[in-house]
This record gives C-alpha cells, structure tokens and sequence, in this order.
C-alpha cells in the first residue's frame, strides 16, 4: 500500500520504522524540520483546518496504524491543536453533528465511520508542545522527539472513500462590505445576482420569504447614460415600465394612491425641494461636502413599517460630480436596476445644472437581498448570461516587471504611462509583499497576472535566463 495515501505532495516521509508524527500546524514545516533528524519521525505536516485537517491526521493514521502519536508543534492560529487535543482528550470525542465538542467549526467526515474514530482516538496520542519552544528554535524538540518510546502497529490497515466536495448553500466570505464596480448598470447587475447567490447570508426576512443577504454591497457604476441606455435583454422590467417609474424620482408629484414617494421627498419635502439646494451648494462652493439629499423623516419613519428605501443622496464634486445613494434595504432583483438607472438619471440632472461632467454613480445597497422566490430565475438568466472575465485597465496603475543588476525591479506606473515609483526585490515574494502595502493593485485578475509574472521573473533570475513580461520564458 502506498502511504500516505492524501496530499502527499504536502507531506514530508522520514522514518518508516518510527511511530511518532509531527504536526507543525501553522508554522511551515520546513522551518521546523530543518532542526529535526529524519529518523525521529514518520511523517510531517501542517494542519489548518478543524474539519478536513484533522479528518485527515485520522484518515492517516487508520490506514497505517504504525503512527500512534503524534506532536503538536508551531502556531495554531484557530486552535487547530485544541481541537484535535479536545478530539483524543475527552470522553465523548465528537457529538450527533460529527463536531468536535466545543468546535462548532468542526466537523468529521461522514465518510469515517464513528467506530474508526474512537479507534483512533483509543490508540494515538496527541502530545502538546506548543508552549513549550521558542517557535524561532526548535533545536531542543528533535532531543524530545528522540526520547519518545516506538511502538508496533495498533492493528490492519483502514481506508475509506473520501467525500466529494459538497456544494455549499452560502460560501465563506468577507461577509460585508463587497464591491462590484462596472461599466454599465446591466453588466453590475450579472455580477450582483452571481456574488449574493454565491456568498450572500441565509436568513428570513419580515415577509416570511427566505433571502440571502450581504450587508453593504457598494455598487460602482461609471459611464451609464441614462438618456442612451445600454439596454440588456435580461432585464425584468421593460423600457414602459421604467419611463413610469422615473417620475417616482425626477417629479416631486407623489403619484398613485402611495403617501409618498422619492421624488417627493428629495423635490418637496416640507416645502424645500433639495435637489435645488444641492444644486446651490455646489454652485456656491464646487469643493462642498454639504450637497446632500434625504429622504428618512424622523417623525414619520422612525417606527414605520413602509419607511423609505432610499435615505439619502450626496453630490460630491472632483474633477468630475460623482453621486453616492445610501438604500438600508434593497431587493437586488425586483429593484436595483430600476434603482440604479433612475438614481443616474438624477445624478445626470445635477452635474447638468452644476456644468460639471458626471463622474461614478455609487449606490451602498446596506441590506443587499435576493428573496427565495428569485433565485431560480438569478440562475436562470446568469446561466443564459454568464458573467464573463473583462480585463479592463487598473485604475491604480500598471506595474513593469524587469531584471536588473540581479534583481527584481519593478515599476509603477500611472494609467497614462507616467513613472510614479520602482523598487528592486531579491524575490518573488518580497516583491509582492511591498506591492501590497503600497496598494499598488486594486483588481483581482491584476493581482493574479503580476503574481504569475513575479513567479517567472524570479525562476528567469535564479536560471540566468532572459525574462520579458507577458512572454514565456525559455528555459534552459
């Protein structure tokens, strides 16, 4: 049989005979094991994960029953040790839910059945050394590791089928604060559905629907024409529809038998029509942060259960008039692009009357929901419209990766191809580190493009063969 049987390229072999494994948890192996001798351990490793980390120490350890303990060593930054500890140390090891007890982000394979587990945790021992080293200098655990008695194998080999990966109903996220920044209101909108079907919060909502939600979804739309609009065969809501929903925002007439509407309060609230006083403000002082608009009546709102959506507008002028929209709740489906294309027509209207270009239009959706009832028909047009890759310029700048005097050097540049800063870096790695800390990168697919680009510029280096970027290196 070979062993190990799972990320083997991951794990590090030294004794076959010995029966002592070491988990070095956080810290990377090799800082450790560089201090310790092969034949003080059968096999090496990290563990970082509650759940598929320690299904696999277990999985290891049954399908060669010659490791029967095992030291803990290094960082555990999530308490990865404590739970495996926890796992042999306690009475019960695991509960109903295959969680670890007191680890509610744990979670045992299914696959491995109860009985294997309290075989495991009968027969191998987790031995803590933690706390025990400067984790700069682990000279002292390999004497330790070499004072630990060998033992004969606890009994035949076990293997079992591995899970597939389960599709998740709401995948791990920052949780909050997400940005989708496009073009175009449809082409946001492709990618608003896909990130709150994807990462969006499953909770009930006050109309007894399911919905999936992100909190403070900030919408960045940049050269939407709301009198020449990119008009996208998907949308929900025809080009009627929306002519009638416009004087919902650009009118201060409250229309149907509603008490009030956006444009009422924005046009005529209690007598001040504020989208002329935004208008004054910013003519008055074209640098002025006052240029505001709400639509939340204290006396009204505070404890109404038909509240205004929308709360509040602000102008804010740079070199172009860029327009910020705060909505507390939002339906990303039904409302947002009928939101977002109505609030740029008001943006429009403003930077008009100021005689300034309209800039971005930036919408904080805070409560960004999709209700059960719409997912099927989310997935249906994204799968009719995938969201596609557009490489479109970093705001921030490009970055020229060179070799020079036996470095990395590296060059930050404007938009327009201006020289804004160079550093050199002796690797890959420092050099994408000092990338980071100055934010040089603001998209993902740049980010990912510069790091393939570090990787071979530092293989061309160490190789001492010609690098140029964007081409395949020739190797040696």
């Amino acid at each position: 049989m070979e062993w190990p049987i799972y990320k083997t390229e991951l794990l590090t072999l030294g004794n076959p005979e010995s029966s002592t494994g070491l988990c070095t948890l956080w810290t990377e192996k090799e800082k450790v094991l560089k201090h310790i001798s092969p034949e003080n351990y059968l096999i090496a490793g990290n563990c970082y994960s509650k759940s598929e980390g320690i299904s696999l120490i277990i999985r290891h350890a049954l399908a060669n029953k010659r490791l029967s303990q095992i030291v803990l060593c290094g960082a555990d930054l999530n308490n990865t040790g404590e739970a495996l500890l926890t796992l042999v140390e306690s009475k019960k090891g695991i509960d109903s839910n295959r969680k670890i007890y007191g680890f509610d982000d744990s979670e045992i394979e299914s696959e491995i059945p109860l009985e294997a587990i309290d075989r495991f945790r009968e027969n191998v021992d987790i031995i803590d050394w933690r706390d025990r080293q400067n984790r700069k200098d682990y000279s002292s655990l390999d004497d330790f590791l070499s004072s630990l008695p060998q033992k004969e194998p606890w009994g035949p080999p076990e293997i079992f089928d591995r899970p597939a990966p389960k599709p998740s109903k709401t995948y791990p996220s920052e949780e909050t604060g997400f940005i989708v920044r496009e073009k175009k209101v449809g082409d946001a909108w492709l990618k608003i559905l896909a990130t709150i079907l994807r990462f969006g919060h499953l909770k009930k909502s006050q109309y007894s629907d399911d919905q999936k939600e992100i909190t403070c979804l900030t919408s960045v739309i940049s050269d939407e024409d709301p009198d020449d609009i990119d008009w996208k065969p998907y949308f929900t809501f025809t080009r009627e529809h929306f002519e009638d929903y416009l004087p919902q925002l650009m009118s201060s007439a409250v229309v149907g038998d509603v008490s009030y509407t956006y444009g009422s309060r924005l046009r005529n609230f209690k007598g001040i029509n504020q989208i002329d006083s935004m208008v004054d403000q910013l003519k008055q002082a074209i640098h002025s942060r006052r240029a505001v608009g709400v639509t939340w009546d204290v006396e009204q709102d505070h404890n109404n259960s038909h509240s205004p959506c929308l709360d509040l507008i602000q102008a804010l002028a740079q070199d172009k008039l860029h327009m910020t929209a705060y909505i507390r709740s939002n339906d990303m489906f039904r409302a947002w692009p009928e939101n977002a294309l109505a609030l740029r027509k008001v943006h429009y209207e403003i930077a008009d009357k100021v005689d300034v270009e309209p800039g971005h239009l930036i919408i904080i959706s805070n409560s960004a929901h999709l209700y059960a009832p719409t997912w099927k028909f989310a997935e249906k047009i994204l799968e009719n419209y995938p969201v596609k890759l557009k490489r479109e310029p970093d705001p921030r700048g490009n970055i020229v990766i060179e070799l020079e005097k036996s470095q990395i050097k590296i060059t930050h540049l404007t938009p327009e191809g201006s020289r804004i800063g160079e550093f050199h870096a002796e690797t890959a790695k420092q050099a994408y580190k000092q990338i980071v800390e100055t934010q040089m990168i603001s998209q993902v697919s740049h980010a990912l493009d510069i790091g393939v680009e570090l990787g071979k510029a530092e293989i061309a280096l160490n190789q001492g063969i010609n690098y140029i970027q964007d081409k395949p290196l020739m190797i040696k």
